[in-house]
């Protein structure tokens, strides 16, 4: 194997950053680079010789590279593969480097970072997994200087910066790769490929709807009564003008609990409680209609304009990270979140509806139906809710059907009684993990827009305990075991039925129960039973999800892009009703074949067949 690193120009304008507003993906970069003729300026390449031979390694310019001394090494290591691929294979397109190489398999020492638990960033990685204190401060000093504006000095020090991440990305790889499964390697490879493939855009969508929203906010934003202040500077969405104009109004303001259990008020658009106050006063008090208004368009404007930056010839490219939670779970990176995106109901613009197939192709969305839910029951051993699952019963009409005296007549419990379902998957989704009245009064309405009083929340949530002893008994063991390796200052580990597992480092009784999920304990967090419980199934639902991404991926299925329990495919079109549900039948039978780990579990899969994702 060998590790590589490409050095390229960057500037405020010209970056990756997510953090900065004019951030790009990888191919939207490099493709702006060459436009104005800055290839990467820097490559370095770093091999270690086996049985006492001398180490291969090279750092300087992509013309100089001595391609055919490291031929022979079929395994490429780089400290974010998504970006050095993307890099490398834009050089490949314009014959700078070997087009070959691309076939090698290229890995992530980034990705392998954080599948232990290390930070993700190089500097993190080996400092917590190689003991290695290093400094980026030469690659920060190199914003918006060209390479040949450098001294011989400053450039032979750039060398030894990029020779020295090869080296330590060599070292990582080296020293952890044992301990980094392969089918975590292949799902690393593929959430990366998925990203590179990139989805099809409506540009001609996207260009209409920026007009649009642009309207929405300055509209909006004239009804806002502190924009009419003698103060004019006070901002849009200013906390304290709402809080005054609130207190004058004597509205009380949305507050939620933070991660130390401290109540807070918040404007965050997405809390339930700021959805519920938003819903209550929003007609009384147009202000406050307008307020979420400019909101919402203003963000939906910068996921638009977002989109336009990542895309390079109506592609939008993108990247999702491995293991974005402790969980394993994946999240958005890089600026254009795929795993956040509105829903398909937006009231103004939908980003969904931007996403179109390619021509000749159409998408199919394949959905894990209530994949948590049902692994819960599984944990558990509700034999009798597995039991109706297995029959094609939903969650939710199996919880009313065990607890509410449901009889199931025939008509789905959606339509025959809406308040009834909404009590059961307000019950599955919102008490399963331990959370108190407010936070539940919270979730019923977010999620089965449910209005319940603090005393109703209150009581729903006593007789789900009531009526759930081995949901709550699953959290009091975890919540024990945890304690007892607090009480004994050794990390927490929790065996999942993959085999893989999740540790909780320095636990704590200090201030209740505490811990952190990261080597570095960036954050600590405050944890109980049902919060560790809620990590255990969706790290357990993760495992199932990643299973099924590489099963497609093993048949020669497209996916485009995933979100959460959703797989986006990419199929040929027929249009044919036959062929479809003949194709449904092929990725049931992928999906649904037996998990050796998840025996008897009675998961179940949706088929939507659609031109466009939303």
């Amino acid at each position: 194997m060998l590790a590589l690193d490409l050095e390229t120009y960057y500037d405020q304008h010209l970056t990756v950053d997510q953090r900065n507003k004019e951030h790009r993906c990888p191919e939207a970069y490099i493709k702006a680079l060459f436009d104005v003729n800055k290839p990467p300026y820097l490559i370095s390449l770093f091999h270690r010789a086996i049985n006492g031979g001398d180490d291969l390694s090279y750092v300087g310019s992509l013309k100089d590279v001595p391609w055919t001394d490291f031929e022979n090494c079929t395994c490429v290591w780089c400290h974010n593969a998504r970006f050095d691929k993307a890099i490398y294979k834009a050089c490949a397109e314009r014959n700078l480097v070997p087009k070959e190489w691309l076939n090698k398999r290229w890995l992530c020492t980034a990705d392998l970072a954080v599948y232990h638990q290390a930070p993700r960033n190089l500097k993190g990685a080996a400092k917590y997994l190689l003991g290695i204190d290093v400094s980026k401060e030469i690659r920060k000093s190199m914003k918006g200087v060209e390479w040949s504006t450098l001294s011989p000095e400053k450039q032979e020090a750039m060398r030894g910066y990029c020779l020295r991440d090869s080296k330590l990305c060599y070292q990582l790889a080296e020293k952890y790769l044992p301990t980094w499964p392969l089918e975590e390697q292949e799902i690393s490879i593929l959430n990366r490929e998925i990203g590179m493939y990139g989805v099809q855009l409506d540009e001609e969508y996207v260009d209409k709807s920026i007009k649009k929203l642009h309207q929405i906010k300055f509209d909006a934003e004239k009804k806002l009564p502190w924009r009419d202040s003698s103060d004019i500077d006070t901002a849009v969405l200013s906390s304290k003008a709402v809080a005054k104009l609130c207190g004058e109004l004597n509205i009380p303001m949305p507050t939620r609990l933070d991660a130390d259990g401290v109540e807070k008020t918040t404007l965050a658009q997405n809390e339930p409680q700021v959805v519920a106050w938003e819903a209550e006063y929003g007609k009384r008090y147009p202000w406050v209609a307008a307020m979420r208004d400019y909101r919402k368009a203003n963000i939906l404007l910068r996921k638009l304009q977002t989109m336009q930056r990542h895309s390079v010839d109506g592609i939008l490219y993108f990247s999702l990270k491995y293991f974005g939670a402790h969980t394993g779970r994946f999240s958005g990176e890089g600026g254009m979140n795929m795993q956040n995106l509105p829903g398909r109901k937006e009231s103004f613009v939908s980003l969904r509806h931007a996403f179109t197939a390619r021509p000749g192709k159409e998408l199919c969305i394949i959905d894990w139906c209530q994949i948590e839910p049902r692994i819960l029951r599984w944990a558990i051993r509700d034999q009798e809710a597995l039991d109706l699952l297995a029959k094609g019963i939903s969650i939710y009409e199996a919880y009313a059907i065990q607890h509410f005296g449901w009889v199931n007549k025939g008509i789905m419990l959606k339509k025959e009684n809406p308040p009834l379902y909404g009590l059961a998957k307000a019950a599955v989704l919102g008490a399963g993990y331990g959370c108190g009245a407010k936070k539940y009064k919270g979730v019923a309405k977010s999620m089965a827009d449910i209005d319940l009083t603090e005393d109703e929340a209150a009581h729903q949530v006593s007789m789900f305990r009531q009526q759930n002893p081995k949901v709550v008994a699953l959290w009091n063991r975890l919540s024990f075991k945890a304690k007892w390796s607090a009480s004994r200052h050794h990390d927490f580990t929790v065996a999942l039925p993959s085999g893989r597992k999740l540790h909780y480092f320095k636990p704590s009784l200090v201030n209740g129960l505490t811990a952190t999920t990261s080597l570095d304990a960036r954050k600590v967090s405050f944890l109980h039973g049902g919060l560790l419980t809620e990590n255990y199934i969706q790290a357990a639902a993760r495992d199932v999800f990643t299973l099924g991404m590489t099963r497609l991926a093993n048949a020669g299925v497209q996916n485009m892009f995933h979100v959460h329990d959703e797989y986006v495919l990419e199929i040929a079109k027929n249009g044919f009703e036959y062929v479809r549900k003949d194709q449904e039948a092929f990725f049931r039978k992928i999906l649904l074949a037996p998990i050796p780990w998840l025996p008897n579990c009675p998961l179940d899969v949706t088929f939507k067949w659609r031109p466009r994702y939303g």
